[in-house]
């Protein structure tokens, strides 16, 4: 019964303000359809870079591995910048076709 006069904090005022927008604004379905078709794309590339990338595939030269195990890294930081996957996949390009 007291609830009603408690003070709301912080959190709950943020909340509460999220809450108003996403209520006030419009559902559009093509972009959420297409976000959802860029999400496999980016997985797509994403698996790819990861498999080309890899470290393991340069076994015998250091300074592939070297590059590799670098660009590997960026690939797995960058997981889900579809701007950034595609400047590394020119750089892993590269790495490929040294």
């Amino acid at each position: 019964m007291w609830k009603i006069f408690r003070k709301k904090t912080q959190v709950e005022k943020e909340l509460e303000e999220l809450s108003k927008k996403i209520k006030s604004e419009p559902l559009n379905m093509s972009t959420l359809f297409s976000n959802l078709n860029m999400r496999g794309e980016i997985d797509a590339l994403y698996s790819d870079l990861c498999r080309r990338a890899h470290p393991d595939r340069f076994v015998g030269n250091d300074e592939k591995m070297a590059l590799a195990d670098k660009l590997f890294k960026q690939v797995q930081e960058s997981k889900a910048d579809y701007q950034k996957l595609l400047a590394l996949k020119d750089e892993v390009d590269k790495l490929c076709e040294q």
